[in-house]
């Protein structure tokens, strides 16, 4: 069978063989030689194919013609209600009503006890009185002080040059005394005369435009021009030149003026505002055992007792760890005395004596305190959760012993006995319940001081 398949190749090479020397042939004679093959005749029609896929919309046709109109809807629900329009004109005012019925006749009224209550005013004027004459005992006695309807008069028991005297009494939040008038002119001579004092400075003094000592005139320590009221001494006061050391003045005993040197040291006097009460403080909360009933003195007095909880404890564990719990005690010891005294100036009533805004104090105090206090709750909390606890067991076949120690997760590692461990996870409480104290504190302050 092989020998046979290779005679048919040979014979078929034989064939295509002649038949292309036959074809060079033909090329070769005078006729035209081409290599377009020539269609063959038309082949059998083929079986009908499979249906194909469905081709692409066209466009869009012309519009029909309009339908019959269809049957009317069910009638829609009420739309909301639209702006109010403006305010029409006034209408004219109507005819008065019918006069009603008279009312029925009132119960007679009880007899006025009016005995009674002017005895009650009148021991209310007798407490004022007293009370009047013991301030002025507290003025006049005890601080060594003069009062008119304008200012009070303090005497100056500090011996000081004139300007000395002047600076201090403006750093006081005054100047020296300046009697314009013969009323108060006449008062503080009394006043050097009962202290046993010759004389002391006034805010009046001399000023001279020239390198040669010529007094222009004088003038008073608020710049104002001495006025139609002096006390002038014999030979004293504006008359003629003196000398630039010579150019203040001194009140004497007696009332009169006299001129005196500038650095010379004497007593002074200063005035000051007249003010018999003290300045009125602003706070909302109330003062006295009141401030207890109320949610604010609630929460003070919650945060002085979670906080002290806090440092007492950590304190108790012998503070295993000071670097993280240092702060943590700082923090509690300063919250928890700056929460006493807070809470002790309302219980007393001091805050009322105090001229300051205590509700932006509050809010900004406990701002701060809550702050500081996050940061001590996460440290205390940091310490207890990285504990990596011990233990000390026995080797097995042997008398020795061995502390096993387990690393917790974290960078931070602390080593706490079951005793510490348990004293610092009741503080980590503590700590994060006096936090929520100081938050709730700051809420209800923010809300008085926004009031």
């Amino acid at each position: 069978m092989t020998a046979r398949k290779g005679l048919w190749r040979r014979l078929l090479l034989l064939v295509n063989l002649f038949s292309m020397i036959e074809l060079i042939g033909s090329c070769g004679s005078p006729e035209v030689c081409s290599n377009v093959l020539l269609p063959g005749p038309k082949g059998d029609e083929g079986e009908v194919g499979d249906v194909g896929e469905q081709g692409t919309q066209g466009k869009l046709g012309p519009p029909g013609a309009p339908g019959a109109p269809g049957e009317k809807g069910l009638r829609g629900e009420r739309g909301h209600m639209g702006k109010m329009g403006p305010i029409g004109d006034r209408g004219e005012k109507g005819v008065s009503g019918l006069t009603g019925p008279s009312g029925l006749q009132g119960k007679p009224g009880t007899t006025c006890d009016c005995g009674r209550y002017r005895k009650v005013v009148g021991q209310l004027d007798i407490n004022v009185g007293r009370l009047e004459n013991s301030a002025k005992f507290v003025k006049n006695v005890l601080l060594g002080l003069r009062e008119t309807e304008e200012r009070y008069y303090l005497l100056v028991m500090e011996p000081r040059g004139f300007k000395e005297a002047l600076i201090n009494c403006r750093l006081r939040g005054g100047a020296l005394a300046m009697p314009k008038t013969r009323d108060s002119n006449r008062l503080l001579a009394d006043y050097v005369s009962l202290a046993g004092l010759t004389g002391v400075f006034i805010g009046l003094q001399a000023q001279h435009t020239n390198g040669t000592g010529t007094q222009e005139e004088f003038v008073y320590s608020d710049s104002s021009p001495l006025g139609g009221f002096a006390a002038w001494g014999p030979g004293q006061g504006p008359t003629g030149s003196t000398s630039n050391s010579s150019s203040c003045v001194e009140l004497l005993n007696t009332g009169i003026w006299g001129q005196a040197a500038c650095d010379l040291v004497m007593f002074y006097i200063s005035p000051n505002p007249a003010a018999t009460t003290f300045p009125s403080a602003t706070i909302s909360l109330p003062l006295g055992l009141e401030i207890l009933r109320t949610y604010s003195g609630a929460l003070i007095c919650l945060e002085i007792v979670f906080g002290g909880l806090v440092w007492i404890l950590v304190a108790a564990s012998n503070v295993p760890v000071p670097l993280l719990q240092g702060w943590v005690m700082l923090v509690s010891l300063l919250t928890f005395f700056l929460s006493s005294a807070y809470l002790a100036l309302l219980i007393t009533g001091l805050a009322d004596r105090i001229n300051t805004d205590w509700n932006v104090l509050d809010v900004l105090y406990h701002l701060v305190a809550l702050i500081f206090y996050f940061a001590a709750f996460v440290l205390e909390a940091a310490t207890t959760a990285a504990n990596g606890g011990s233990a000390i067991t026995l080797l097995p076949n042997t008398n020795e012993t061995v502390m096993c120690i387990a690393y917790p997760r974290g960078k931070i590692f602390t080593v706490l006995d079951p005793r510490q461990f348990s004293i610092n996870v009741a503080a980590t409480i503590f700590s994060f319940v006096a936090t929520l104290c100081y938050g709730c504190s700051l809420f209800m302050g923010f809300k008085r001081w926004r009031m």
